[in-house]
């Protein structure tokens, strides 16, 4: 074979360049020595340099794993350094520390399964080693393992009873065991054994914290003070603990001091959220500025935080630089793409947003925040059943993230289930005791049961902390009311919509007042106010169109609710207000020649549509109305009143019952917990024979709406048809007396005989 002398030229160079290659066994020892000596100047960026390196060469080199990890630690890069131990350990299965460090770290992490294996490869090792004793305690107690957890516990204590740390870790799964007494006797031994340790002082200021002992708790969080006037994690604790008491001034100080003593970014970042609590924008910049011109991995964070104030600020396009900057860094940012779908949804983008929030779930399915962010979008969305798995889904991963559990109480109290709602409102104050939302929502919840006697307390309360709150003016605005006391409810209502002038709770009551008061021009001034205000918002406009109705102005009112429609067109009350105003004012078969008219103009338009169907079906011409519905459907598969109209059509006049289902389905899942919804579902239900779920169903419109008579109706039909007589009579019976002369009001006195009635 005749080979060119370039190609020759080219075969000596490569077989050269072969011969001078390292050995990878050689290469990647000499990076590690190279990685060492950098960590060794405290120049650990360029020591991760060196150290990935010699993992390039082998990716199982098990002491390069472990010296990375310590260089991210070096440079506060705890994420990356948690998983670079966690794979060091399992290079290193011989290495003790390494494996107690490992699982303290997965322990942190909430992998208490995996944790506890770490924890019994140290033990393999040594089995009186007492980091990996209580290492394996506190794995056990994660699981709720506890008396496993308590034998764990007492062998480290009994290897070295001078080790302050088993004794305050004992204490802690004695709380959680209920055992206050051996609790507080394990924390009072750990300071006995180590009175100098601050730790040991701050987990007996936990323990008193936990038990509501106020006073105990900051004796013991100043004691630890004393011993270290600059430890950052005493100064934050007691900070904190005066947050949560309400001392708010009182906790600056002691953030300034932990800021100061930490090199982690950290507490400044704890210090400028605390100046955003209190109105302090600027200070907060200036830190946020200064953590991100230091870099490091705080520096995402920072920036993320910047663009929440300039959003606050209305810098909407500086807000979405600074999120797009970090998700140029790194495309898959959980909590990047979190913000991007906050400002999507914000600003309306509301298909955007949903994608957003769906990326940031993808991208850590373990994200709690990510969780809590897609059921936000959901809810701005009208999709509370999807916002309520959202929320449940960020507490399983993080319970004591107690925003979620206030949403989830929040969604509750709308659709009237208190008791539900009163729960989990509890559950999340019994972690975060200050939170205003949570407060808000219990008061809220008490009122809701006409309970003033308990509600008053609390209200007073948030007055006193948080006076220049709308949200508080407005709920005391609800007290009043229920106390029947218009002066002072008025003041209330009117405060806060001096503080929050999108307030609509606060305009809707001033509106019912204005109108009770007779003073139709105040009202009719406040509402075209409002919507100056908030031009293209429905509820402001449905609000302005009752309003009109009720003051005798029908032609302002079907115009406001029509507007209404428009900006909303799944608002089921708006179709109502917009229907009862055609019955009103003698017009339906005229309006359905305007609707039709202009539904030849605008084919896809889902409010002229659906108003068209709903006007046709009133009329009584249902195959008209079938079309029309089918038609808005077609256009708009999420068309929530289209849809649970069109199924009522299939379920009463001998349709396509398997189709009616799957409407009334789409339409439970857009309006879940509207009582018209819910009464279509368990009727179409009844008619497929599935009496039990329609049950279920029928038992939701009726607490949703428990005077109308036909939902009393379909509800005993029901139970009669599960053969439960007692309850289909008292939910017929029910039906008779709400409306004895209805359609249905004969077949019920039928049913009611053959009961036996």
């Amino acid at each position: 074979m005749k080979v060119s002398h370039g190609a020759l030229a080219l075969l000596v160079s490569a077989l050269v360049a072969a011969g001078c290659a390292k050995d990878p066994e050689v290469a990647k020892r000499e990076f590690l020595q190279s990685g060492d000596a950098y960590a060794a100047r405290q120049q650990h960026a360029e020591a991760v340099i060196e150290y990935r390196n010699a993992l390039q060469q082998d990716p199982r080199f098990g002491p390069a794993r472990l010296a990375l990890a310590g260089s991210y630690r070096a440079l506060g890069d705890d994420t990356n350094a948690s998983i670079e131990f966690v794979h060091a350990a399992d290079l290193l299965p011989d290495d003790i520390d390494v494996q107690v460090r490992a699982g303290n770290i997965l322990l942190v992490g909430r992998r208490f399964e995996d944790a506890l294996a770490r924890a019994d490869q140290a033990l393999k090792l040594d089995p009186r080693r007492v980091d990996a004793l209580v290492l394996r305690g506190n794995s056990l107690a994660g699981m709720s393992r506890l008396e496993d957890a308590l034998t764990a516990i007492e062998s480290a204590i009994t290897t070295d009873p001078d080790r302050s740390g088993s004794y305050a870790t004992l204490g802690a799964v004695q709380l959680v065991r209920g055992d206050r007494a051996a609790a507080e006797a394990a924390f009072m031994r750990a300071v006995e054994v180590a009175p100098s340790s601050v730790p040991a002082r701050l987990a007996l200021a936990n323990f008193y914290l936990a038990t509501q002992q106020a006073a105990l708790t900051e004796a013991t969080l100043k004691e630890a003070l004393a011993l270290d006037p600059a430890h950052p994690f005493a100064n934050r604790a007691l900070a904190y603990y005066y947050i949560g008491a309400g001392r708010i001034a009182e906790a600056e100080p002691h953030l300034k001091a932990a800021a100061a003593g930490s090199a982690d970014a950290n507490p400044r970042l704890g210090l400028a959220e605390y100046y955003v609590s209190q109105g302090r924008p600027d200070d907060a910049r200036r830190l946020f500025a200064e953590i991100v011109q230091d870099g490091g991995p705080a520096a995402a964070s920072a920036r993320l935080r910047m663009a929440t104030l300039d959003f606050s600020a209305g810098r909407t396009a500086e807000a979405a630089r600074l999120v797009d900057e970090v998700l140029a860094a790194d495309p898959s940012h959980t909590r990047a793409l979190t913000a991007r779908a906050e400002l999507q949804a914000a600003t309306g983008r509301l298909d955007e947003a949903l994608a957003t929030a769906r990326r940031a779930v993808e991208s850590d399915g373990r994200s709690a925040l990510a969780h809590y962010s897609l059921g936000k979008v959901h809810l701005l969305r009208r999709e509370p059943g999807d916002a309520i798995t959202a929320f449940n889904a960020a507490i399983q991963f993080n319970p004591r993230l107690v925003p979620a559990r206030v949403e989830l109480a929040q969604i509750h109290l709308a659709a009237g289930r208190l008791e539900q709602a009163e729960q989990m409102v509890r559950s999340a104050l019994a972690v975060a005791p200050a939170i205003l939302d949570g407060r808000l929502t219990l008061a809220r919840i008490l009122l809701a049961r006409n309970n003033t006697s308990a509600a008053a307390p609390v209200i007073e309360d948030l007055q006193r902390i948080w006076p220049s709150s709308a949200a508080v003016a407005s709920t005391t605005g609800l007290l009043e009311l229920r106390r029947n006391q218009r002066v002072t409810a008025r003041a209330a209502f009117d405060r806060a919509l001096t503080l929050d002038p999108g307030s609509l709770e606060a305009l809707r009551h001033l509106t019912q007042l204005d109108l009770l008061d007779r003073r139709p021009g105040a009202a009719r001034a406040r509402l075209d106010q409002a919507m100056r205000a908030t031009p293209g918002d429905a509820a402001v406009m449905l609000l302005a169109s009752r309003a009109a109705g009720n003051m005798g102005d029908m032609a302002e009112a079907e115009r406001l609710a029509t507007a209404s429609l428009h900006a909303d067109p799944n608002a089921l009350d708006a179709y109502g207000v917009l229907s009862r105003i055609y019955l009103q004012t003698n017009r339906v078969p005229a309006a359905i020649d305007q609707l039709k008219a202009l539904a030849e103009r605008q084919p896809t338009s889902v409010p002229v549509h659906t108003t068209l169907g709903i006007l046709l079906q009133m009329q009584n011409r249902i195959t008209e109305a079938r079309a029309v519905f089918e038609h808005v459907v077609e256009i708009d598969n999420r068309a929530a009143v289209a849809a649970n109209n069109l199924a009522w059509i299939h379920a009463e006049h001998g349709g396509d019952l398997d189709a009616a289902l799957r409407l009334a389905q789409r339409a439970k899942a857009r309006l879940p917990d509207q009582p018209e919804v819910n009464d279509t579902l368990g009727w179409v239900f009844y008619k497929k024979g599935l009496s039990a779920q329609a049950v279920a169903a029928l038992i939701e419109a009726t607490n949703g709406d428990p005077g109308n008579a036909g939902y009393q109706y379909h509800l005993g039909r029901a139970y009669a048809a599960v053969g439960d007589e007692a309850r289909a009579r008292a939910a017929l019976t029910r039906a008779l007396e709400i409306d004895s002369t209805s359609s249905a009001a004969e077949a019920a006195r039928k049913i009611l005989i053959g009961l036996g009635q």
